[in-house]
């Protein structure tokens, strides 16, 4: 049987926490602070306390990037993705810190 693996790839993601949203949504190219980046809302909880998901259309649909979870931009930088925190750590390595905009 064939064995294959995955070629390397970089790629650019920041971890959504819901505290920093004014970092990870200027990063994805929101308009101004009172605007979201398109095809973005937040998805309110119940409880007040808890902090809001990012919900973000993609090419399969609507996903939702929980806290502690990545934001990755397509490759083609045509679009994001959420991807789940584990699964980023398991399969992805910093390369290289971007420096503060500051």
């Amino acid at each position: 049987m064939p064995i294959y693996k995955s070629k390397p790839v970089h790629i650019t993601a920041m971890q959504w926490a819901g505290y920093d949203r004014t970092r990870v949504l200027d990063w994805m190219g929101r308009e101004s602070p009172a605007h979201m980046p398109e095809g973005c809302w937040l998805k309110q909880n119940e409880d007040p306390r808890i902090t809001p998901s990012l919900m973000i259309k993609t090419r399969s649909g609507e996903s939702e990037c929980r806290p502690g979870d990545y934001v990755i931009a397509e490759p083609d930088g045509k679009g994001f993705y959420p991807c789940d925190e584990a699964v980023f750590e398991a399969k992805y390595e910093l390369v290289e810190d971007a420096p503060d905009a500051d």
